[in-house]
């Protein structure tokens, strides 16, 4: 896993320990704990797992402003994002896309209706989050 990963997925996962289960929830707790961290490392991970979750409903939705805010991303961040795509490309094998249909199932069974797809949730939760802090 790239090291920037690292800090946010176990935020992430101590999230669940805590008993938020959904996705959605885990990711926003990974990021919300990290951003708010007096470690910059930490900060950092937030910050670019926030922007890969953010940055991948913006590619869905609207192309061009993708690609003009990522232009914008400093050098160091550009290749952790790089070396992320390569080292999640590695895995996209038939074993990986079994392995995401088992999670897919499970999610769905623990009444995670959209699945894998409640990843990405996140997105939605940061929005209100930061609706909240400009309130505030």
């Amino acid at each position: 896993m790239p090291l920037y990963n690292i800090p946010h997925t176990i935020c992430h996962e101590l999230s669940h320990l805590k008993g938020f289960m959904r996705e959605d929830e885990a990711n926003f707790i990974g990021y919300l704990a990290c951003i708010r961290s007096e470690d910059s490392y930490f900060r950092y991970s937030g910050y670019l797992m926030g922007w890969v979750y953010a940055g991948n409903a913006l590619a869905k939705a609207d192309p061009e402003g993708f690609q003009a805010l990522r232009s914008q991303l400093p050098e160091e961040a550009l290749a952790d994002l790089s070396y992320n795509n390569a080292f999640w490309d590695s895995f996209d094998t038939q074993i990986a896309e079994a392995a995401t249909k088992v999670n897919d199932t499970y999610l769905k069974l623990q009444d995670q209706k959209d699945g894998v797809e409640s990843y990405g949730r996140v997105v939605d939760l940061m929005l209100a989050y930061a609706r909240t802090s400009e309130d505030s």
